[in-house]
Formats: structure tokens, C-alpha cells, sequence
């Protein structure tokens, strides 16, 4: 089969890199110009990810690390609570550069090295795949058990591309997911909160807080607020980060925090 993918992102690629185990030629449209790099800061890989991970993942190259589980501190680094759930952390990152390498093949500081050709599946070969950035999905069609997507290239250019399938993974502004349903997306409202986001080398963290932090998925409670932290394997760029920093606020607090 031939099937058409809106979105290079997790998800996409995912859905991708099955498809095209199992024979199948694939094409992702993804309307970024660019690679999908610092989407997010850290990530935890629940078992359904690590299990997708031991059945396609080609490289032996570690890309999270193992978590005891979810523990609260104080701010005096005293733990008040610890809850032990078997989870991996990583980053972003790491999981996207780590998937287009098993997709496409594209070399990053994260898997430097080309992937070796795949080998064939019950004596067929695997399916070809392609990821196609800068192509905006703008609308699709099905007739005669085909469906054909159209789109807009990174020079403004119209163009389709036709096939058995369809998935959208184009996230929460999906366009297939509103031409499908025939109304625009629900419209997001702000929650009351916003959300940090930071990273911090290796080398500019203390011993100290290193072990406070280093194999655990921590939060520090505050009033109204709260920090989230994780470490990422120093194998990779930056070495070992810091994740989210969430803020429970309301919008003229942040303003006065921010003059």
C-alpha cells in the first residue's frame, strides 16, 4: 500500500516507521521547513513507547534513561512523598531524532551514523520512505478507494499526492481532523497557567543537586506553583537537563512577575 502521513512529528513517525516495516511505502508531509527540534524539554517513555522501541528501533544507542519513580521535595530537598512507577525519561529530542534515523535515515548528533539497509520482511522488501518538510496540507479526496491529498510546498507551489491511506497526526490544529469533520477544531482557551520550559548542562549543575534529582521524576511543590525535573543521559548534547517549570498563576500575576 501506499500511505500519505499529515505531521512528522512522534506520532507520525510512529505510525510511519510501522507501516514501512511491514511493507508498506510511506510519505510524511510535515509543514515545518525545518527538522522538529526543541518541541519540548523532557519526556517520559510509558511502556506502549518502550515496547514500539523493542520491536522497530535499530540502534544500540541508549536513548532514555531508567526512573524509580515520581518522587516530592520540599525546598529543602527533604522527600514528602515518593510514588514508584516503572517509566524511562528522555527528551523530545532525543525520541525524534532517534525516529527519523529508523525512518528515513537522517543523521543527527544523536545517531551520527547512517542506519544499515533494512533487511527484507518474510522474503519482500521494506517499504520505501520519505519525509517531505515544508509540504502544508490543505485539503484531500477520496474516490474510487483512493485518497489524494493536497498540499503547498515550501516555494508556494500546489501539488497532490495520492494513495490508500490517510493518516492525520497534524496535532491540535489538524487540518485533516477539520476537513473530516466538517467544522473547525475546538477552540483551546487559556487554562489559568503557563508552562516554562528549560535545560540545563551537566556541567553547570551542582553534585548536590545531581543526586537530589538524578533518577527520579521530581516535583517541587511551591505556593500556587510547582517545578517539574528530569535528567537526560549526558551521552548526548547538553547533557543532563532540567525539564518543565510550571507556573500556576493567573495572567496579571505573570505580568507583575515579569515587569
Amino acid at each position: 500500500m501506499n500511505v500519505i502521513i499529515v505531521g512528522g512529528s512522534i506520532s507520525g513517525l510512529t505510525a510511519a516507521i510501522t507501516f514501512q516495516r511491514y511493507g508498506h511505502n510511506v510519505t510524511i508531509l510535515e509543514a515545518s521547513h525545518t527538522d522538529l527540534e526543541h518541541q519540548a524539554a523532557g519526556i517520559g517513555t510509558a511502556l506502549p513507547l518502550q515496547q514500539f522501541f523493542d520491536h522497530f528501533d535499530r540502534s544500540t544507542r541508549p536513548y532514555s534513561l531508567p526512573c524509580t519513580g515520581i518522587i516530592h521535595i520540599d525546598q529543602l530537598d527533604r522527600t514528602v512523598n515518593r510514588a514508584p512507577i516503572s517509566m524511562r525519561m528522555s527528551s523530545w529530542d532525543s525520541l525524534y531524532y532517534r525516529l527519523r534515523w529508523n525512518f528515513d535515515g537522517l543523521r543527527s548528533a544523536y545517531e551520527p551514523t547512517e542506519p544499515e539497509p533494512l533487511p527484507m520482511s518474510k522474503g519482500h522488501p521494506r517499504g520505501n520512505a520519505l519525509y517531505r518538510k515544508g509540504h502544508r496540507f490543505t485539503g484531500l479526496d477520496v474516490q474510487g478507494g483512493q485518497v489524494t491529498a493536497y498540499f503547498e510546498d515550501s516555494r508556494g507551489a500546489s501539488g497532490k499526492l495520492s494513495g490508500d491511506i490517510l493518516i492525520g497526526a497534524d496535532g491540535a490544529n489538524s487540518m485533516v481532523r477539520k476537513q473530516m469533520l466538517g467544522h473547525d477544531n475546538p477552540v483551546r482557551r487559556y487554562a489559568g497557567y503557563v508552562l516554562w520550559r528549560g535545560l540545563v548542562k551537566e556541567t553547570e549543575v551542582t553534585e548536590h543537586t545531581r543526586n537530589v534529582f538524578e533518577g527520579h521524576f521530581t516535583f517541587l511543590a511551591l505556593k500556587r506553583q510547582y517545578l517539574i525535573w528530569s535528567v537526560r543521559d549526558s551521552a548526548y548534547p547538553d547533557g543532563l537537563c532540567s525539564d518543565d517549570i510550571l507556573v500556576n498563576r493567573s495572567l496579571s500575576e505573570l505580568k507583575l512577575l515579569l515587569r
